[in-house]
């Protein structure tokens, strides 16, 4: 029985091994499940295309977010209850005057109101209390 037990061990172990590779074929391994974690670009603000560098990092262990809202650093608390809801806290941010304050100001004020998200790879979807998206952001290598 334990050289039955070896040979059936040794036999698997070795025909993982052997998995061969067509020329124009790629073998890609998946292993990183697709999360809300890391930084991420708004791209739809309140229905509106946003050409700006807009950017938001989330840390769901840290509860926390901070980024860039096209002209102040920002930051706060993030608050997830459930695997769709999501609450961003009240958000601090310095105060850098610059030319077009429109779009920071109703960015903050939009992330204030999110109730729930929904990722979507490589998008993250953010709805208000009606379910209506509110802001979509596309996943980003580096930060501001």
């Amino acid at each position: 029985m334990r050289y039955f037990l070896t040979f059936f061990v040794g036999f698997i172990f070795l025909s993982g091994c052997s998995i061969k590779q067509e020329a124009d074929k790629k073998i890609v391994y998946v292993y990183k499940r697709f999360t809300m974690n890391g930084w991420w670009k708004l791209e739809i603000l309140n229905g509106n295309n946003i050409n700006k560098p807009i950017k938001l990092f989330l840390n769901e262990k840290d509860k926390r977010f901070y980024g860039n809202d096209g002209c102040n650093n920002i930051l706060g608390t993030l608050t997830k209850t459930s695997k769709s809801e999501l609450l961003f806290g009240a958000v601090a941010s310095t105060m850098m005057a610059c030319e077009d304050m429109k779009t920071p100001l109703e960015y903050v004020k939009t992330l204030e109101r999110v109730k729930s998200y929904k990722v979507l790879d490589p998008y993250i979807y953010m709805y208000d209390e009606d379910k209506k998206e509110i802001l979509k952001f596309r996943k980003s290598k580096k930060g501001p």
